[in-house]
């Protein structure tokens, strides 16, 4: 299952991109777990570690995506990052922070198709064992490959 953050204050944009979601995951047998947050503020409060895709506005009341992006980059470097936008001239600026790629509003399926193809690819190919992990108040996910040995104490991962 692949884990969605969609951060988009548009319930009209919301649904466009959860009907092109929903009809991507028909065509192609992958299921898609959405979360959404109606704001920035929201999205960074409420962070996890875990996603594998964020869908992020670039219009949103108060924190900016622009804005929202270079915090979420702050805390989590890796998860590829989808600008949803009607404002095609800052998409550009997306790649200061290292956003995978842009969508032009209103979202379309072949649009959405063609890009979800490519990095559902890209991540298949990336794909390594991670596990998640509790750490303090925070879940952290960890790559198999670079755990050394595990440390229990009655029934807590040290």
């Amino acid at each position: 299952m692949i884990r969605i953050a969609i951060v988009e204050d548009s319930l009209d944009e919301l649904a466009l991109l959860n009907r092109a979601l929903d009809a991507y995951s028909s065509s192609r047998g992958v299921e898609f777990k959405t979360t959404h947050y109606p704001s920035g503020e929201s999205f960074l409060e409420s962070f996890v570690r875990g996603f594998d895709i964020v869908f992020l506005d670039i219009a949103l009341p108060g924190l900016s995506g622009m804005q929202t992006a270079e915090s979420l980059r702050k805390i989590d470097t890796d998860v590829p990052l989808i600008f949803v936008t009607n404002l095609a001239q800052f998409a550009v600026k997306g790649y200061e922070v290292n956003a995978y790629d842009f969508i032009v509003k209103p979202v379309n399926y072949p649009d959405l198709e063609f890009k979800l193809d490519k990095l559902l690819e890209k991540m298949k190919s990336k794909q390594e064992k991670k596990i998640l992990v509790k750490a303090g108040s925070q879940h952290v996910a960890l790559l198999v490959s670079e755990i050394r040995y595990i440390e229990i104490q009655g029934h807590t991962i040290v």
